[in-house]
C-alpha cells in the first residue's frame, strides 16, 4: 500500500497569503525561502535583509497489531 506523504506550510498573521505545500521538509524550506520575501513585498512589510522562519513538524504513524 503506497502512501505519498506532502509536507504543509502554514503561517500566522506574520507572511499574510502564505499558504503552500511540498513532499518534502527540504523542498518545502527552499520554497518557504522564495515565497516569503516575495510575499512581505507583496504586502509592503518593513525591509529587513534577512527574514526568520521556523518550521515545526509533526507526524502521525499507525501500525497494525498481529493477531487481529
Amino acid at each position: 500500500m503506497g502512501r505519498r506523504s506532502t509536507c504543509m506550510g502554514r503561517s500566522s498573521d506574520d507572511v499574510p497569503g502564505l499558504a503552500t505545500e511540498e513532499d518534502t521538509i527540504e523542498g518545502l524550506v527552499e520554497k518557504l525561502k522564495i515565497m516569503i520575501p516575495e510575499l512581505l513585498d507583496a504586502n509592503g512589510a518593513e525591509q529587513e535583509y534577512e527574514v526568520p522562519f521556523e518550521i515545526l513538524t509533526r507526524r502521525f504513524e499507525i501500525t497494525p497489531r498481529k493477531g487481529f
